[in-house]
């Protein structure tokens, strides 16, 4: 069951209700919870806006959820930034191990940061 879809309503005067699109006044997006409860998102007036509506929220929740597996990923390899980690996994000094936890920080810390302006919709330019 997909999570958004369009749905042609119309108001009775005290009600709105759905009905047919051929009876529509007014196409409601509506967005549906991991329960299968239903709640309205957006009401435009042509059925293509609710339309272009929907895939705009399809893909910023795609959006979210790779945004998600990179935190994830990044969580997963957390020991990389860990300075007696990576001198007892790698055999190196304490020194050289600084230096690539270091890198590892840098590095984690700038796409995390990346990740999170892509979550607020705040991309900077490349």
């Amino acid at each position: 069951m997909e999570k958004y879809y369009v749905h042609g309503c119309r108001s009775n005067g005290d009600e709105i209700e759905r009905c047919e699109d051929s009876e529509a006044q007014f196409w409601t997006l509506y967005a549906r919870d991991s329960e299968g409860l239903s709640q309205g998102v957006i009401d435009c007036v042509f059925r293509e806006d609710a339309v272009a509506a929907m895939a705009v929220y399809v893909e910023r929740d795609r959006l979210n959820e790779q945004v998600q597996a990179v935190k994830n990923a990044l969580e997963l390899n957390e020991h990389h930034c860990d300075t007696d980690c990576v001198m007892d996994e790698l055999g190196i000094s304490y020194a050289d191990a600084e230096l690539r936890a270091n890198g590892a920080r840098a590095f984690r810390d700038g796409i995390a940061k990346f990740a999170t302006a892509i979550h607020a919709a705040e991309v900077p330019d490349a």
